[in-house]
């Protein structure tokens, strides 16, 4: 049985680690040979792929109703970072200080490829699409990219098909599209959302519930920004704050990325560190659905009005949450546990699939 898990600070791929008392050492299992999953990003952008352990590699752009092959040359970075824009799948792989752009627009028969030398190590990139596909945007995630001042990712961005030039930002690795617009949360403890609306040339610090928080010496209840979460129209971004010892997540939508409406709320209790996000995706073309990050319930929030639905069958509380459709959606969850106290411990990735809302999933086999 898994135990009750605590809520840990964002790392490098743009949602909620969740993890229960951690184990000396962790390393990842074996029960399942050459076909356990060994890597695996579910991502709200809509593209998810998995890597076995023999390599192999295949992606779901439909919530895993069907799956394909990813033969690219260079294996995918950790994080989201595989996007189909039209016929374009583009793939980034990242070695040392080395990124690289791979694309296919042949369904993976023949590839293309662009480096861009980092400056500095990355060992995670994120690849988004824009609602239209026309433009790509591919961020690396450096160190420190995830709540340090001066820590940032290097974005990528151009045409599908073209060059990609290199922008400067201040924040971290998980960029998302607003319309034409790019949103990016970062600052200490990411508790700024940067717009830029000229593809990356320019960024700005919104106010979205309140004066735009200081670029040093940032409380350590101060509200924290959440990956955005693009939907129809615009984007929701879930804000996580802090009342005495209560804390909430409050969704806002914004479809200018300066303006923003509030559109729901959900109570997270007392246990929620500083610094720390919540896993969301959209659902269906106007809603969204946050994942509770102690339970496997996940909460559905539509034209003002919030519902609850079960998560049967889900292991535990997901690391991360996607949804083709309000039908349709995977889950990625992380298994631990320990044969000898908290020694010799194992981590198995899983993968889920529901076609009810997420009321009842199955795991996956891509």
């Amino acid at each position: 049985m898994i135990a009750r898990r605590r809520v840990r600070v964002w790392a490098a791929l743009l949602v909620l680690a969740i993890g229960p008392a951690a184990c000396n050492s962790h390393r990842p299992s074996s029960s399942q040979g050459v076909g356990a999953i060994v890597r695996a990003s579910v991502h709200p952008a809509g593209v998810s792929w998995v890597q076995f352990a023999d390599g192999r590699t295949a992606l779901s752009d439909d919530a895993g109703q069907s799956w394909q092959a990813v033969r690219a040359p260079q294996p995918p970075a950790l994080g989201a970072s595989i996007a189909l824009s039209g016929h374009v799948m583009t793939v980034a792989a990242v070695s040392g200080t080395t990124l690289t752009v791979q694309r296919s627009g042949d369904d993976g028969a023949t590839w293309s490829s662009e480096a861009h030398e980092l400056v500095q190590p990355a060992d995670a990139a994120d690849v988004v699409a824009s609602p239209d596909g026309h433009e790509v945007a591919v961020a690396a995630s450096l160190p420190g990219a995830s709540g340090a001042t001066d820590g940032h990712a290097q974005l990528l961005i151009g045409p599908a098909e073209g060059t990609l030039v290199d922008r400067a930002t201040p924040g971290g690795p998980d960029v998302a599209w607003s319309g034409s617009r790019l949103l990016m949360p970062g600052g200490p403890l990411r508790s700024r959302l940067y717009l830029s609306p000229d593809e990356g040339r320019s960024w700005t610090p919104q106010g979205v519930i309140g004066p735009v928080a200081p670029d040093h010496d940032v409380a350590p209840d101060a509200p924290v920004f959440g990956s955005p979460v693009s939907v129809a129209g615009g984007a929701v971004i879930p804000v996580t704050t802090h009342t005495g010892s209560q804390t909430e997540a409050a969704l806002y939508r914004t479809t200018d990325g300066r303006t923003f409406d509030q559109i729901g709320r959900l109570s997270l209790g007392p246990d929620i560190g500083p610094g720390v996000g919540v896993v969301a995706s959209s659902y269906g073309d106007d809603s969204v659905v946050v994942a509770d990050p102690f339970s496997t319930v996940l909460h559905v929030f539509a034209g003002g009005v919030e519902h609850t639905v079960a998560g049967a069958g889900l292991p535990g509380p997901v690391d991360s949450i996607s949804f083709d459709s309000a039908t349709d959606g995977l889950a990625q969850v992380t298994v631990r546990g320990c044969s000898r106290g908290k020694s010799d411990c194992i981590d198995e990735l899983r993968i889920y699939r529901t076609s009810d809302g997420g009321a009842s999933w199955q795991r996956a086999t891509p």
